[in-house]
């Protein structure tokens, strides 16, 4: 069982977030713009949290399924980013 940090539970996003809850992943995601996924998804047995900070202190991967470069950069370098919540290994 992995732990795995997902973000971008749209439309690409939530069935792959999904097949890892499915498969027995532990899959913790950030709130999206649309709430529904995430409903969808915590409804399953995944976990919400917060900041993507607070998602890879929980996790030993990430998943991006985000439109452009700009969301990739925030999500791992901005304010409580991915980057923030790393720990070795």
């Amino acid at each position: 069982m992995a732990r795995v940090a997902f973000f971008g539970v749209g439309l690409m996003g939530e069935p792959m977030a999904g097949h890892m809850l499915a498969a027995g992943h532990e899959v913790t995601i950030v709130a999206h713009r649309n709430r529904a996924p995430v409903d969808r998804l915590v409804a399953r047995g995944a976990a919400e949290v917060a900041t993507p900070a607070e998602a890879s202190a929980r996790s030993k991967a990430a998943i991006m399924m985000l439109p452009t470069v700009r969301e990739v950069e925030m999500v791992i370098f901005g304010r409580q980013g991915l980057a923030e919540g790393m720990t070795p290994g």
